[in-house]
């Protein structure tokens, strides 16, 4: 069976991974984001520029590596909670369930 990808990590590593994968903005820490970051799940992606009255803002992007998506879907995929819910192969490629990093 195809373990998740962040198989050993931290419930909240896991947690803001699935974020990532799912398009949000994850809810966590810089060191957070460098463990993902130094274990491969995640990358960084081209910032987001806002200009507003006080200047000019970047936004940092994050995105899941396409062999990580891969095995992610693929988890996602053989969960048994996924049997009355939607692909994770839609266009968000979300896992609708909660990891339990196995």
């Amino acid at each position: 069976m195809t373990k998740h990808p962040c198989a050993g990590m931290t419930p909240a590593q896991r947690e803001a991974f699935e974020q990532i994968a799912i398009g949000q903005v994850p809810n966590c820490t810089w060191p957070m984001i460098d463990a993902l970051s130094k274990a491969g799940v995640i990358e960084r992606g081209a910032d987001d520029i806002r200009r507003d009255a006080m200047g000019i803002y970047h936004i940092p992007n994050f995105y899941i590596p396409v062999p990580i998506r891969a095995q992610w879907r693929e988890w996602c995929s053989k969960q048994p909670e996924n049997a009355l819910l939607p692909s994770p192969a839609t266009a968000t490629g979300h896992c609708p369930i909660k990891s339990t990093g196995e």
